[in-house]
């Protein structure tokens, strides 16, 4: 029975106007094709996700597997890839994405030579409604030398705290197994764990000069949708927290690991921060009220911002001022 190297977990729901041009994708040839296992996971898709999967499955499968589920979210659909996982590393792929075909076939090759816990390489965005593609370059990390995390300043990537993400990143399975399950479930945004967990469970890492992921931006009704980001704020509130409760938790006395951590914090809580200021003035109140304390007594490596330390000094009606002259000085 051949070793399975890469284990490529695929969330599925209401995505058959793009399932095929993902699944092709990862179509690798030759003897690579036995390295790989492709978890194709139904989400309780109510269109023909199901059927276009079954298609892959009967003609390649040794490769495929489908795993059908009752609707859970994309979080509960990577929890059950990653616990079905074989494979020495894992990447995960959205349904709506494809891989770089030729690039893949690569990535392979050199997965099946080292032994690090995280890799990364290059992402394009590919934009629906204007056809225009963007490569977002790692830079300022050597290509094709192993790193160790508590040596190497990642900041000075020009990608800095997404870097973990999993667009460009593919994971030594056992790491993510072992804090498993990771994802918050019937939620979006849930991919967010995924900017602190890696750098604090890895040791070592490599980066090679390559595109895989191709993200899909414009699509109607994705969770990058600034409407929907702003009706699910109580999501990415969970998310958050989660964040930050995996920080404390899983300790470091790395300084590399804590300088880079404690980035994370800051741009994802202020940006967050920031959305909620956005909310009508009862509503942003009432949530910040929530939001400031814990922050401040939770977020052990986060440095609070001029708007929660607004919040927490401020009478309220000053606070309300505040916010008013800081949107006038931002417009």
């Amino acid at each position: 029975m051949n070793t399975k190297i890469l284990s490529v977990v695929i969330p599925v729901y209401r995505v058959e106007k793009y399932l095929a041009k993902c699944l092709d994708s990862i179509l690798v040839n030759g003897p690579l094709q036995s390295k790989v296992e492709v978890i194709v996971v139904n989400d309780g898709s109510p269109d023909n996700s199901l059927e276009i999967a079954k298609v892959y499955k009967e003609r390649f499968p040794n490769l495929f597997k489908i795993i059908n589920k009752e609707n859970g979210g994309h979080g509960s659909a990577w929890n059950v890839g990653v616990e079905q996982a074989t494979g020495k590393y894992i990447r995960f792929l959205d349904s709506d994405d494809w891989l770089d075909k030729d690039n893949f076939e690569k990535l392979i090759e050199k997965l099946c030579n080292t032994q690090v816990d995280l890799v990364f390489t290059h992402r394009n965005r590919y934009f629906e409604d204007s056809g225009k593609n963007e490569i977002d370059r790692l830079s300022n990390i050597p290509f094709d030398k192993e790193q160790r995390l508590d040596k190497f300043d990642l900041l000075g990537s020009n990608n800095g705290i997404e870097i973990t993400n999993f667009w460009f990143c593919t994971y030594r399975t056992a790491l993510l197994k072992q804090v498993h399950p990771l994802f918050l479930e019937h939620i979006i945004f849930d991919d967010g764990i995924l900017f602190v967990a890696p750098i604090l469970l890895a040791s070592t890492f490599v980066c090679y000069d390559m595109v895989i992921y191709n993200y899909l931006l414009g699509r109607e009704g994705q969770s990058m949708n600034a409407e929907i980001q702003k009706r699910k704020l109580g999501h990415r509130l969970k998310v958050q927290k989660s964040m930050i409760s995996f920080v404390e938790t899983h300790p470091t006395k790395s300084i590399m690991k804590k300088k880079f951590i404690s980035a994370v914090l800051q741009g994802n809580i202020d940006g967050f921060t920031d959305q909620i200021c956005e909310l009508p003035a009862i509503e942003r109140n009432l949530m910040l009220a929530k939001w400031t304390p814990y922050v401040i007594q939770n977020a052990k490596l986060y440095r609070p911002n001029k708007t929660l330390r607004a919040f927490k000094l401020l009478p309220l009606f000053l606070f309300n001022v505040f916010i008013i002259l800081k949107k006038k000085v931002r417009n």
